[in-house]
């Protein structure tokens, strides 16, 4: 899986790949919970990570996270089982924050922030 998302980052980085246009964003000029996340992905693979986490902190986290899970499944590690109550509240806060973050930091009528590099 972090192959893949590694060739998906790079065919992005080249401009090979371009995602469709965010509904969200052309029916209200406001970007969705998930924009900018694709944008964090590729900065990660060129290991820009102050560049990711100012394209999407949740992009960078859930990027970090998919970089992180190879070698933890490998050690067979299991989080404590408390953690599946926590988890799900840190989550959406985090979420939230991260919508907010992009909200705030997002050009007026730029269509993607992917294409901002």
């Amino acid at each position: 899986m972090a192959l893949a998302l590694l060739a998906a980052a790079r065919a992005i980085d080249a401009g090979l790949v371009v995602g469709p246009p965010c509904a969200l964003r052309i029916a209200t000029g406001l970007p969705c919970l998930t924009c900018g996340m694709t944008t964090a992905f590729v900065h990660l693979v060129r290991l820009d990570l102050p560049g990711a986490f100012r394209s999407s902190p949740l992009g960078a986290a859930l990027a970090l996270a998919c970089a992180a899970w190879p070698p933890l499944a490998l050690t067979r590690f299991e989080p404590p089982p408390a953690t599946w109550r926590w988890l799900p509240r840190v989550l959406a806060v985090a979420a939230v924050a991260s919508w907010a973050f992009v909200l705030a930091t997002s050009p007026a009528g730029h269509p993607c922030l992917l294409s901002s590099r």
